[in-house]
């Protein structure tokens, strides 16, 4: 059981120690992938479902052998084997040590800056309909782009816990790579959902992209509690319908 442990403490390492209870088929999977043997992959995962883990959290060992030897009629020496993998997995010094790593990533995240970049697309469908008096639609489909870098800072623990504590609760052991990654992902779908707003927000007049980065402000990233150390933005556009003939009065 020695090599089933092992993967058990490489999961739970990467994942958190709750992820085996919570995940217990993709745990299973896990240790056929690293090569475990199927049968001893296979007893584990029932006892999980049995939710023996919890068991093992406050049982001695002799009980846990009792207990595991009443639920699945095992002789002696395999349930043995078993109570003793799941003592160590709970033993009070893996118990530190996950203590030791809880959050561990935030830490380590608040303590770095980010480098972050976002090009933005959107398209302005004019509408077709709508000719404006004394002009006429010479187009209704206009490409516009925009782009923005910065490093950012965390600047608000508090506030940054709070923006990323689905990700943490899941995943203690979440490292700060994984975090900026949830994070950034989340700015980029605000930004671009911000970005289409402004682009398509009327539908007689293409917008004014001269005026964009004035009128708009970089959404979320306050709410995640991070600052911009320092950013640069830019935009394009292609293609611009004007509402009105110039020629014509």
């Amino acid at each position: 059981m020695q090599e089933i442990l092992n993967i058990l403490l490489d999961i739970i390492a990467k994942e958190g120690p709750d992820y085996p209870v919570n995940n217990p088929y993709p745990t299973y999977l896990t240790m056929l992938e690293k090569g475990a043997d199927p049968r001893k992959a296979r007893l584990l995962h029932l006892t999980i479902l049995a939710g023996i883990p919890q068991i093992a959290k406050v049982a001695s060992q002799e009980e846990l052998v009792e207990t595991i030897q009443r639920e699945f009629c095992l002789k002696s020496k395999p349930a043995e084997s078993l109570a003793t993998l799941y003592t160590k997995l709970y033993s009070p010094a893996q118990k530190a040590n996950w203590e030791e790593q809880n959050e561990a990533g935030f830490r380590d995240f608040c303590g770095r800056t980010w480098k972050y970049k976002w090009n933005g697309n959107s398209t302005w469908n004019g509408d077709p309909d709508w000719i404006p008096q004394g002009g006429e639609l010479s187009h209704h489909d206009s490409e516009y782009t925009a782009s923005f870098s910065a490093e950012f800072m965390v600047v608000d623990e508090e506030l940054t816990h709070d923006a990323v504590e689905d990700l943490l609760s899941k995943n203690p052991f979440a490292d700060a790579e994984t975090i900026w990654k949830f994070i950034s992902a989340r700015l980029t779908a605000a930004l671009d959902a911000d970005f289409d707003d402004y682009v398509n927000a009327d539908v007689r007049f293409s917008p004014y992209m001269e005026l964009y980065w004035e009128s708009t402000e970089m959404p979320d990233y306050p709410y995640y509690g991070l600052e911009i150390i320092n950013g640069t933005d830019s935009y394009d556009a292609s293609d611009v319908y004007y509402p009105y003939d110039d020629d014509d009065d």
